[in-house]
């Protein structure tokens, strides 16, 4: 239980699961300070990797004592065709952080009998919006996906919209409020909003991709490093 004053005066209480590492959770939300004053930091602001990776008191976030997947063996490339790049290829392996398998998964982990199947056919409307550039659920997620509904025939009951951040789930409250409105007017007028052509590789190159839909406003996504978007882009 983590108790105190906020440094805006307000009183807050967090319930951490005691088998959790209380701090990397604390930390990981965006929460600073010592003792019973924490403030809050836009999770822009928070190490991408200090969310995942066990650290030094172990846990990630709880899940397990360790780490549950390594890429020791992974050879990292920047594209489909091989060679192409392989020289700069073989400098990026030789620089990339190697994490090795530490730990199994903890006992109370779901198995796979308890998780839920993810076929591609909900039958319903589904606006996805996604950060093109999120290492925590990858962007190809996304594109998996409209392949499964694509296969099942519901292929017109997915749109997705792509936001050009790096963070997992950094919107700002005009894209999400957009995404949310145009799911809305969906399910009540029937007429499916735009989206981006996510399975068209032309599209997804284009140095503009994810222009359409990212808020506008200057800095709203500082850790976004591209060409800007072009005039008239949106």
């Amino acid at each position: 239980m983590w108790t105190g004053i906020a440094s805006d005066g307000a009183a807050y209480r967090i319930e951490v699961p005691p088998q959790w590492n209380g701090t990397l959770v604390m930390y990981a939300h965006g929460f600073r300070g010592n003792g019973n004053v924490v403030w809050a930091d836009p999770l822009t602001k928070i190490p991408f990797l200090f969310g995942l990776y066990p650290g030094l008191s172990g846990g990630t976030l709880g899940f397990a004592n360790g780490s549950v997947a390594g890429n020791e063996r992974t050879f990292y490339t920047f594209s489909d065709q091989p060679w192409r790049m392989i020289r700069q290829e073989i400098a990026l392996n030789h620089a990339v952080l190697r994490v090795p398998v530490t730990a199994t998964s903890s006992a109370d982990a779901l198995t796979s009998a308890e998780l839920p199947a993810i076929n591609g056919d909900p039958g319903i409307p589904v606006l996805s919006i996604h950060g093109i550039g999120d290492l925590f659920v990858p962007f190809s997620m996304d594109q998996r996906y409209d392949e499964m509904m694509i296969a099942n025939g519901e292929g017109r009951l997915f749109v997705d919209r792509a936001i050009r951040e790096v963070t997992h789930c950094g919107y700002t409250t005009n894209e999400l409020s957009a995404g949310f409105s145009a799911l809305v007017s969906w399910i009540n007028t029937g007429q499916r909003p735009a989206g981006d052509d996510i399975l068209d590789p032309r599209a997804v190159a284009s140095p503009s991709f994810g222009c359409r839909f990212t808020d506008p406003t200057p800095g709203d996504h500082p850790e976004f490093k591209g060409l800007p978007c072009p005039p008239g882009s949106r």
